[in-house]
Order: C-alpha cells, then structure tokens, then sequence
C-alpha cells in the first residue's frame, strides 16, 4: 500500500470519525447528537455507498484497511484507494463547510 494523506486529509477522517462515535452516543446531550447527525449525512451524502462503508469501518470503528477488505473479500488496494478518495473529497467539503 502506498496511499498517503495529507494532514487536512486526515483531519477529515477524524472528523468523520468523530461525528460517527457522536451519532451513535445515546448519553450525549439531544442537540449535539443531532448536530453530528447531520454533519454525518451531510458528509455520506458525497460518499458513493461503498466509501460510506469504507469510511464508517475505518474511521468510526476503527478497522484496519486489512480488516475491510478481508471482511468485505476485496483487495487492500481497493479499500485504501476508496478510503484515500473519501478523505481528499472529505477535506474538501469540511474546507468549505468552514469557509
């Protein structure tokens, strides 16, 4: 595997993972729950399914990119390389999303 990120990039995946674990906490306060729903959507929204799975394995639980494709009987390669685009289309949206 050869694929790196740059540091927005990854800041992006662990925004989205971050946003995942906020989704999925039924202790936290109603509105920030919410609010991270809606990030997730939003984020999802420009994901094809397969990198929204990609993107939920990795970066909201925490699998390896081995993991992914051993589960998901695919390639290494093709789990990074979705995982690569997801994050480069990621820091996109979020760049934007701040600005």
């Amino acid at each position: 595997m050869t694929g790196t990120l740059s540091p927005t990039e990854a800041a992006a995946a662990r925004k989205y993972g971050s946003d995942y674990a906020k989704a999925q906490d039924a202790g936290r306060a109603a509105d920030k729950v919410m609010t991270a729903k809606q990030e997730l959507a939003a984020a999802r929204a420009l994901l094809s399914p397969a990198c929204v799975v990609v993107m939920d394995k990795i970066a909201g639980r925490g699998n390896t990119i081995a993991d992914v494709a051993r589960l998901g009987g695919i390639s290494a390669e093709t789990v990074e390389d979705a995982f690569i685009r997801s994050c480069k289309r990621l820091a996109e949206h979020y760049e934007a999303s701040a600005a």
